[in-house]
């Protein structure tokens, strides 16, 4: 027998043991089934190298991410030889595990002649200088491919390999530690800008001290602590937006609340700590996603004699609960690894413990657990939880002591249903585990329609699975009203024969006020589907759901009056629920949902249920709205996205496969855009906006949208658009490429291409680039409000080719707006206007003696003064301002080929800044600072910011002077 055989043999045999022999794995399935828990099942995982137990390697430690940047999560692992060595395998994640009924992944398994696996065959094994027991995966420089940083607790170094080295081409980096690594841990530390941060703790003469890397090319920032530290994790531990460090040492449990400094300019905050004894050192730190389901509760604490504690946060802070959790037999753990997974119907990640006896136990948090057993016998040293197949629920990946192979335990339904016939009729007997129908000639005599599949997965203990069998295959029609996919049901219409990447399976609504399909619970699927002629094509209510592959609109080549939804995609358009953690399609083009044609809305959040829902946590990645499966554009009438009443979540990204398309308004009344962001009945914010395109198709030509790209009103704070190497495309709209109105707080525009693709093709807005609207003043004067770019490399926007101005800013105070590229504009780069008062209009403003703010309190950025440059070139320019007296300015400077007709610079290359002294008594100073190199016959000018964070227009261009180098005096 093949080796490939081999293994579709093991993978049949894993399948039909669910089905006959469910006590043979060791499964509770009464439990399972009253709690609503997953089955699972496993098989070893194929490797090509001779990676055995009998070879003397051993497993130390697992990861998952995106290595080779195709969308899919591969799976890293750690080894270390019988002599020590170190090694790293990289499992390439497979599509085809994940969507097997594509027409790619039909024709490959016509091919191989067995069914796919979860991973493709593993790379060559690479040597690292390392025996690496802790590792993380980050996208640290944001190109969409994950690198690899391990360690080892005691050495002195981190390496970092990307996926090139990974490969065999090239070294591991060396990241030396200044000290000793005791722990090692990733995520989003502070504002989140689509980047995890790298956090390690070190001792060094007896000193225990903290290292937080943001950014590959960053030097660490250094934070001393209190007590030596063996177990780290990233979270948001209170309700703030920023990303917190949780560190735990033997007898202090302490966290530092990460800070929004990116805006703010505040360092971290000083390490906060509370005495927490322990009988053992701690070994593990897990802590929840965000959730609005969480509670007290923030996460677990493994310690190193295998007890679990539960991690609690209150007005004291972040507290050990006392009681230690058992194992399902009730007997005390020795547990050896642990991992939060989506494994039941529940809407929180549930517990997964890995025993000393080979026994993995999940749902811990609860007052009695579900027992796995392992495959042989041996204490697992690593888990993952990660989704593999064709659901919502995370499988595990897992590596036994002594072993070099991970075996992954796959989700499987607790029953199946598989749609025979396109009728509307109800199960006729609700719960008895058959799904049949009534024709008028006794239960069962109408086969099984999608109705009355869902009623019955609703009435069993979950998870489920509705799969589909019309007519032999093809094009099927069902003439519906609200159908409901309830706790972790799993509706995969791919599975309909003939289905080769347009849904086959397509649900009519007849204009039916309400949902098509409409999710409860949590951990749904919706799959292949198109959905048309609702007040909202798919609602997402439940928590955990994934949304892909589907279409809501018209079918493909129709127009639209052929039967839009209101909505197409409706997170949270149910009244009175808390949507929480779901997807919406993902990083691989099989899970990619088109939603066209519609009448309000392609994509809402919360945006239609009134004030009795919200929605947090949503991921919306690599979906296009406004395109058919052909790339043809077919926009809806008011919004492309509609978001309403949103916390935390994020629409797109810097993963590879991650951007959205947005085709913008076809028509609409008001304020018809391609983005709509409000706070409808409360205060709204926490959300990322990343790498979208807003106004081209895939192939860079226009859409034709009318309106504006995005525009934002009332009270959103924390919102994130663009980052660096995160930046969104806003062109060829005919009014504003961005407007943003209303009240707002830490909220950046950054790394943005405004009036121009990435690539560089022009397609000009008819507006201004950034439409800074009446912000209102309401915020404390500390607060920070506004940054459009930034001085780091890659926070910068591009925006060019307006018909107005570049940035425009008409109220509100504190909008930084430093370090982009700002030139070609049919107005001033930076336009500050005020409302009501002569002289204080459209282009240039005059600086009035000691900035008093002459145009009264209503001027934006409070009528900051431009700057004076008297010199400049080669690498050295000096000049004066006259501002507020007794107070210190940061001076920008900028070069530009020349000085457009008003006078004032152009934006178009960034040279560097400077601070000034502290202004006289007259608000006078003079400044002068070391910059980068100016092209030759380029003008220059440049702006001032004050502490507060308001920028001023840019000074009168001053001619280079070539070969200045440095100020001695005698210049002129």
């Amino acid at each position: 027998m093949t080796q490939a055989s081999a293994h579709a043999a093991a993978w049949m045999l894993a399948a039909l043991a669910l089905t006959t022999a469910d006590e043979c794995l060791g499964l509770d399935r009464e439990f399972a089934q009253a709690q609503g828990r997953s089955d699972f099942a496993r098989y070893p995982l194929a490797v090509d190298l001779p990676a055995t137990p009998g070879s003397g390697k051993r497993g130390l430690a697992l990861a998952q991410g995106d290595v080779d940047g195709d969308g899919m999560p591969d799976l890293v692992l750690s080894l270390v030889t019988a002599e020590g060595e170190g090694k790293l395998l990289v499992y390439p994640g497979n599509v085809d595990y994940l969507f097997p009924h594509t027409a790619q992944a039909r024709a490959r398994q016509a091919l191989s002649g067995a069914p796919p696996e979860a991973f493709l065959a593993a790379w060559p094994e690479r040597h690292i200088p390392v025996a690496a027991d802790r590792m993380v995966l980050v996208d640290s420089d944001a190109d969409g491919r994950m690198e690899v940083i391990v360690g080892a607790v005691g050495g002195d170094s981190l390496w970092r390999l990307t996926a090139a080295e990974l490969r065999g081409s090239g070294d591991a980096q060396s990241i030396a530690l200044e000290g000793t690594l005791t722990a090692l841990a990733a995520g989003e530390v502070g504002r989140r800008d689509g980047v995890d941060e790298v956090v390690a703790a070190v001792t060094h003469d007896g000193k225990a001290s903290l290292l937080l890397w943001a950014g590959s090319r960053r030097p660490p920032t250094r934070l001393a602590l209190p007590a030596p530290v063996s177990a780290l994790a990233v979270g948001m531990l209170n309700e703030d937006p920023w990303g917190d460090v949780v560190w735990l040492g033997a007898e202090r449990l302490g966290w530092i609340s990460g800070s929004d400094r990116t805006l703010s300019g505040q360092e971290w905050a000083m390490p906060q700590s509370v005495v927490a004894p322990l009988m053992a050192a701690p070994r593990q730190l897990l802590l929840y996603p965000p959730s609005v389901a969480r509670g007290a509760r923030r996460g677990w604490l493994l310690d190193a004699s295998g007890t679990l504690h539960s991690l609690e946060w209150n007005a004291q802070g972040l507290t050990i609960a006392a009681a230690a959790y058992r194992r399902a037999d009730g007997l005390p753990w020795p547990a050896t690894t642990a991992v939060l997974g989506r494994v039941s119907t529940e809407a929180l990640p549930s517990l997964i413990a890995g025993h000393a006896d080979g026994h993995v136990e999940f749902g811990l948090e609860r007052d009695s657990a579900t027992r796995l057993q392992a495959s042989n016998g041996a204490a697992p040293v690593a888990m993952l939880a990660m989704r593999l197949n064709a659901d919502a629920l995370d499988d595990l990946v897992i590596v036994d002591t002594g072993s070099a192979i991970p075996s992954v335990v796959a989700s499987a339904p607790q029953a199946s249903f598989l749609v025979e016939n396109n009728s509307n009729l109800p199960d006729c007997a609700q719960g008895d585990g058959v799904c049949s129908t009534d024709i008028g000639m006794g239960c069962g005599s109408g086969g099984c329609s999608l109705r009355a599949a869902l009623q019955e997965a609703a009435a069993l203990p979950g998870p489920d699975a509705v799969n589909f069998s019309i007519a032999g295959g093809g094009q099927s029609i069902i003439n519906s009203g609200e159908l409901v996919v309830n706790a972790g049901t799993s509706v995969d219409a791919t599975t309909q024969p003939g289905y080769a990447g347009v849904p086959l399976i397509l649900l009519f609504g007849n204009a039916t006020n309400g949902p098509g399909l409409a999710t409860f619970g949590a951990n749904n699927l919706v799959r292949g589907m198109l959905v048309r002629d609702y007040a909202s094509g798919i609602a997402v209510c439940g928590s955990g759901d994934v949304i892909e592959a589907n279409i809501t609109g018209p079918y493909p080549g129709t127009a639209p009056a052929n039967g839009g939804n209101g909505v197409g995609i409706n997170i949270g358009g149910c009244n009175f629920t808390q949507p929480d953690q779901s997807r919406i399609g993902g990083t691989v083009t099989a899970a990619r949902n088109y939603a066209y044609g519609n009448g309000f809305a392609d994509f809402a959040i919360a945006a239609t249920s009134g004030c009795s829902s919200s929605a947090s946590n949503t991921e919306v990645l690599g979906n296009y709205f406004g395109f058919e499966p052909d790339g043809s554009v077919t926009r809806t009438a008011w919004y492309s996205a509609n978001i309403c009443q949103f916390n935390g979540g994020s629409i797109g990204g810097i993963a590879s496969g991650s951007r959205n398309l947005l085709a913008g308004a076809a028509a609409g009344s008001g304020d018809p855009s391609a983005m709509r962001m409000s706070d409808c009945c409360f205060a709204a914010g926490n959300l990322l906006v990343l790498g979208n395109r807003f106004g081209a198709a895939a192939d860079g030509s226009p859409t034709g949208a009318v309106g504006q790209g995005i525009r934002q009103l009332g009270r959103v704070d924390a919102l994130s658009i663009g980052a660096p190497g995160g930046g969104n495309e806003l062109v060829g709209f005919p009014g504003d490429a961005l407007l943003l109105g209303g009240v707002m707080s830490s909220t950046s525009v950054q790394g943005n291409w405004v009036g121009q693709l990435a690539d560089g093709s022009v397609l000009a807005n008819g507006g201004s680039g950034i439409y800074i609207d009446h912000l209102s003043n309401s915020l404390p004067a500390t607060a920070p409000t506004l940054s459009i770019g930034g001085s780091a490399a890659g926070e910068g926007n591009v925006i060019a080719h307006q018909a107005g101005a570049g940035v425009l800013l008409r109220g509100g105070e504190r909008s930084r707006v430093r370090g982009n590229s700002i030139h070609g504009n049919g107005g001033m780069a930076i336009d500050i206007q005020c409302q009501d008062f002569p002289g204080c209009g459209s282009g240039p403003t005059l600086n009035d003696p000691g900035d008093p703010d002459g145009c009264g309190h209503n001027c934006a950025n409070a009528g900051q003064n431009h700057p004076v440059v008297t010199l400049g070139g080669g690498i050295f320019a000096r000049g004066t301002l006259n501002s507020r007296p007794a107070s210190t300015y940061t001076i920008d400077l900028y070069a530009a080929p020349a000085c457009p007709p008003d006078g004032r610079g152009d934006l178009t290359l960034y040279l560097g800044s400077t601070v000034t002294g502290t202004t006289d008594a007259n608000g006078d100073v003079s400044w002068s600072g070391v910059i980068a190199e100016v092209p030759q016959g380029w003008v220059l000018t440049a702006t001032a910011t004050d502490e507060a964070g308001n920028t001023s227009e840019p000074a009168p261009c001053r001619s280079s002077v070539a070969g200045q180098l440095l100020s001695d005096g005698f210049e002129d």
